[in-house]
């Protein structure tokens, strides 16, 4: 799972690189004025981090920008929102959802949960594969047996020819 972090306040990048590096999250920080480069990532991001609000820029142009990505790479990107832990629940969720319905609210406490909650349903998502086979040519029975027991815990499948 890819989650990319818009952000423009550099010391935040050192706490949220530890949480992700925690969550077993692969991440990429971008500035503000980089965001249209979300759309030309290899591989696609499958969540967008987000500050409540940034300096330079207006945020909902900035989601507007987000979201055609994620049209332009035909996926819909879960869009988090990173506000002050010090803020109530309540307006917490009353100002994420004037930049929209899906936009999901975080703090420092919060984001781990929130991200093993991702990671869990993009690994749903992604289509299971079944066991990777080997043909073994050889005569002798007992080599096939041997090299069926190692491998088979690697999850690959031996066949006989």
């Amino acid at each position: 799972m890819l989650i990319v972090n818009i952000i423009d306040i550099v010391f935040y990048r050192a706490f949220l690189s530890k949480i992700y590096l925690t969550a077993g999250v692969d991440y990429r920080f971008l500035s503000p004025d980089a965001a249209q480069e979300l759309a030309g990532l290899d591989p696609p991001a499958d969540a967008v981090l987000v500050q409540d609000s940034y300096a330079g820029c207006d945020c909902r142009d900035l989601l507007g920008t987000i979201r055609e990505a994620g049209r332009k790479a035909g996926r819909e990107l879960s869009i988090l929102c990173l506000r002050p832990f010090e803020e109530g629940q309540h307006q917490e969720h009353q100002a994420c959802r004037i930049l929209g319905p899906e936009v999901i609210p975080v703090n420092r406490l919060t984001l781990a949960g929130v991200l093993a909650e991702l990671k869990a349903a993009s690994q749903a998502r992604q289509p299971v594969a079944g066991p990777r086979k080997i043909l073994f040519v050889d005569a002798g029975r007992t080599l096939l047996h041997v090299v069926r027991a190692a491998l088979a815990s690697s999850g690959f499948r031996v066949v006989s020819a």
